[in-house]
């Protein structure tokens, strides 16, 4: 099922450098995504088939929307159980940030809208804006957010949003369903 989801969605996922192959992505189940209780760090992939994909393609596909995103999407959800609200906005930086195709998987898994930022060093930046208002440059850091971080939409969710809703489902029950087969590994 989770194949035939994401082939349907959009007939192939694009690299992180925009390369495009036929087929979409499976999925991989590790135990040490999202949930802080998965402890073992064993994978497994699901819903690849042999055969489908050139070279190379298995891990393009393991990487693009699958185990990535529906990974943030378990950090997320983790979020929501500790009471935070959803976010209407995500920023989002990095080089994969630069795949139109990412993003949108991005902003239907995570069903918010993705904006980009003016860096690739999210995290280095981040904690020089955090430095910026330790030494006093800011009074706070939304004041210091707001002077120095710009952010562009890039995507919102689409429709393919609940299909990847589905899959995720699916997804979340790998885990425990492989678990026993991690132990005895």
């Amino acid at each position: 099922m989770t194949q035939r989801v994401h082939r349907r969605l959009h007939g192939g996922c694009g690299a992180l450098d925009a390369e495009r192959v036929d087929g979409g992505p499976g999925y991989l189940a590790c135990g040490d995504e999202g949930d802080s209780g998965r402890l073992l760090a064993h994978c497994a992939a699901f819903g690849v088939e042999p055969g489908e994909y050139g070279r190379g393609g298995v891990g393009q596909r393991l990487q693009c929307g699958g185990d990535l995103a529906f990974g943030l999407r378990d950090g997320l959800d983790l979020m929501f159980d500790a009471g935070v609200p959803a976010p209407t906005q995500i920023r989002a930086s990095g080089g994969g940030t630069a795949s139109a195709l990412w993003r949108q998987i991005l902003a239907d898994v995570l069903d918010a809208e993705i904006a980009t930022v003016d860096t690739t060093e999210g995290a280095a930046y981040g904690a020089a804006v955090l430095a910026a208002v330790g030494v006093g440059w800011y009074p706070s850091v939304e004041a210091a957010t707001e002077a120095l971080v710009s952010a562009t939409p890039v995507a919102e969710p689409g429709p393919d949003a609940p299909r990847y809703a589905a899959a995720h489902a699916v997804y979340r029950g790998l885990y425990p369903a492989l678990a026993p087969s991690f132990r005895r590994m």
